[in-house]
């Protein structure tokens, strides 16, 4: 058995698992540089959450008049100033609104002169 172990003929088959261990750690040690890697150049700027709590103020918005939105200047969780217009309406429903106090305005105007003139008759 020692000449056996002095001579080397049966340390083949050793040397090979040596081998095909030192190859598979490697294969590991490469994998996890790559990944690490990856993540420093491109997952690490990016920032994730399970909760999604946001912290910071929220405040009710709520419009003057109503009507149609034409067009949204501001989405939702955008930082916003005072006074900034957020959504601007469709000028059609207002021309209409204008019309239809316009026309009203007249009937009382026509309802207010005609009972001015039944009062002076009588």
């Amino acid at each position: 058995m020692s000449a056996d172990f002095e001579t080397g003929v049966g340390s083949a088959p050793l040397a090979g698992s040596r081998r095909a261990v030192a190859r598979v750690l490697a294969l590991f040690l490469l994998a996890g540089l790559l990944t690490l890697a990856w993540w420093w150049l491109f997952s690490r700027p990016f920032e994730t959450t399970d909760d999604a709590y946001v912290a910071g103020n929220q405040v009710r918005v709520a419009s003057r008049v109503s009507g149609t939105a034409r067009e949204i200047l501001a989405d939702d969780t955008d930082r916003v100033q005072a006074g900034q217009v957020l959504i601007r309406l469709d000028a059609a429903d207002a021309a209409l609104a204008l019309e239809k106090a316009r026309a009203d305005l007249a009937g009382a105007a026509r309802q207010a002169a005609s009972r001015l003139a039944q009062r002076d008759r009588l």
